[in-house]
């Protein structure tokens, strides 16, 4: 017996076929790659090879989001260092929406 990936769009399964069997479309004998940081879009028949996209793995995407939060934190306490609250009693108050008038083309 021997492996066969079955591939139905971005799909793939591992069947079993017999060692003399002609194996075709929708299978194949090609083993997908692997890895977390690969996502199988589809596969191209007449080159018989994977279509494939990189991304970001889990892991790394949230050892990011906690390093930007990490950041946010140390930026929201320097903030508050150079432009302490008593201070916004002092500030300006913001500058009022100005209204742009409609451009024409030339002639109208």
């Amino acid at each position: 017996m021997k492996r066969v990936f079955k591939i139905e769009g971005s799909k793939v399964s591992g069947w079993m076929a017999p060692d003399d069997e002609v194996i075709r479309r929708p299978f194949t004998e090609k083993e997908p790659p692997e890895g977390d940081d690969i996502l199988i879009s589809g596969y191209d028949w007449v080159n018989e090879q994977y279509i494939t996209d990189p991304v970001v793995p889990v892991d790394l995407y949230q050892a990011l989001m906690e390093g930007f939060n990490e950041l946010a934190l140390v930026v929201g306490t320097i903030y508050e260092k150079v432009f302490p609250e008593e201070d916004s009693e002092n500030m300006e108050e913001p500058m009022e929406p100005v209204e742009i008038p409609e451009q024409t083309e030339e002639g109208e």
